[in-house]
């Protein structure tokens, strides 16, 4: 196992207030576990934390990993926009896109979305975060898929509530042309 980091930005810790500031953070890492191998690139230009709010701009985390095989995951999260309080949060439109490449098969997802959450009373834990509305696009594609690919969309809502420990997704949209209806709940 190995890995190497670097970060670079600025940390503006007022313990008076208390507040914190971050500007243009960026840290790159790379490693090694079990055979296989990640790089994980983040970039923040602007995160302020104070007692009674939050607010940031532009997250954006990209991630490879890859299998002993040398085939990669790839992720990439963006949220433009963070604004909250010590208690919630809203992200205005964030974007998750997994590109997912297997020994005969390829598969891409994107989910896009607002994102509203609430921490625990007095903490930074998280409580509950959903996504409402919730758009998926996914495609399939392979020489074994049924036309060499199959793709569809979705559209709902997806929530995961920390402190009942409890998620759930009501999805509806189209798949290699067949409708589809979910819910799904898990504890």
């Amino acid at each position: 196992d190995a890995l190497a980091a670097k970060a670079r930005g600025s940390l503006d810790l007022d313990m008076t207030t208390p507040a914190v500031e971050v500007a243009m953070l960026a840290i790159a890492a790379t490693g090694q576990r079990n055979q296989g191998a990640f790089e994980v690139d983040l970039a923040l230009p602007r995160l302020q934390l104070t007692k009674e709010a939050v607010g940031g701009e532009q997250l954006l985390l990209k991630a490879t990993l890859r299998q002993p095989n040398g085939q990669p995951t790839k992720l990439s999260l963006s949220l433009p926009k963070l604004e909250g309080s010590a208690s919630a949060f809203q992200i205005a439109n964030a974007v998750l896109d997994v590109d997912v490449v297997q020994p005969g098969q390829t598969f891409k997802a994107s989910a896009t979305g607002p994102v509203a959450g609430r921490f625990e009373a007095g903490g930074l834990q998280l409580a509950y975060v959903g996504v409402n509305p919730l758009g998926v696009q996914a495609t399939l594609a392979g020489p074994q898929v049924p036309n060499q690919s199959v793709s569809g969309s979705l559209q709902g809502s997806a929530a995961v509530d920390f402190a009942q420990q409890h998620a759930q997704a009501d999805l509806a949209g189209v798949f290699d042309q067949s409708t589809i209806k979910a819910k799904l709940a898990v504890a």
